[in-house]
């Protein structure tokens, strides 16, 4: 069974009872996490900028898919490629759901919506050189997974836009299937396996 992550008691409760020096050291703890996953993770995400960086030399793009904090992270990564790398704004391209708006502001039930990400990328001509990241902390998003669904169907027309997806946790399983790759970071994708 497919545990959200999001919907799970925290492991740090009672945060308003701390003293401050025992909220900096379990911040800092959870930070660390970070970094571990990432190193165990090397490997795919070698191989995943093996498959990107051919295609974007041809001027493919990337788009990153999320909503609430996942895609403002998102956006804040597309948003540092200009300054940080010297490319142009239209190579890494991050998408939230409920629009810029949303970067700020809540925008309830926008998240909801599993064929307002495929619009969003057909309406910025979606093509067989583009790459699509979907990135949810539960791995249940629906704006995400319709995006990712969508561009897998598009594969199955005859195209090849590409399709990875990213979860938060501790293992990470790599999987290509057709031009379709997935990189996940999931406990157990037993449920999740479903959408493929």
């Amino acid at each position: 069974m497919f545990t959200k992550v999001t919907e799970q008691s925290s492991l740090h409760e009672r945060l308003d009872e701390k003293p401050i020096g025992d909220l900096l050291r379990e911040m800092n703890e959870e930070d660390q996490k970070v970094a571990l996953a990432v190193k165990e993770a090397i490997p795919q995400i070698e191989k995943l900028v093996e498959k990107l960086v051919p295609r974007m030399k041809q001027g493919g793009r990337i788009f990153y898919m999320g909503a609430g904090t996942s895609g403002r992270l998102g956006v804040l990564d597309a948003s540092e490629i200009p300054p940080t790398f010297g490319m142009p704004n239209t190579v890494v391209v991050g998408l939230i759901a409920g629009g810029d708006v949303a970067l700020r502001n809540p925008v309830e039930k926008a998240e909801d919506d599993p064929e307002k990400s495929w619009q969003e990328l057909q309406e910025r001509n979606i093509n067989t050189l583009d790459t699509v990241v979907g990135i949810a902390a539960s791995g249940t998003t629906p704006y995400v997974i319709g995006a990712l669904k969508h561009a897998k169907e598009f594969l199955e027309d005859g195209n090849k836009v590409r399709a990875y997806v990213f979860f938060r946790g501790r293992s990470i399983l790599f999987k290509e299937q057709g031009e379709v790759l997935l990189l996940r970071f999931a406990n157990d994708l037993e449920e999740y396996g479903k959408v493929e």
